[in-house]
């Protein structure tokens, strides 16, 4: 799993820089069956994060 200093980074990456909602970056977790940021495997932060920066490109 990730450590809570990546956990942190995620979130402040995503709402800072990305200017993702909660309710967004929760919507990317759940697309990977994943309830809380203390259950990401650390084989798919990269990944998560490349998807959050996806997410922060679309635009509805």
């Amino acid at each position: 799993m990730i450590s809570q200093a990546q956990a942190t980074r995620l979130w402040a990456i995503a709402r800072v820089e990305l200017k993702l909602q909660d309710c967004e970056i929760r919507a990317v977790l759940a697309e990977y069956g994943i309830t809380s940021t203390k259950f990401i495997p650390a084989v798919q932060y990269r990944e998560i994060m490349n998807r959050l920066s996806q997410c922060a490109k679309t635009e509805f």
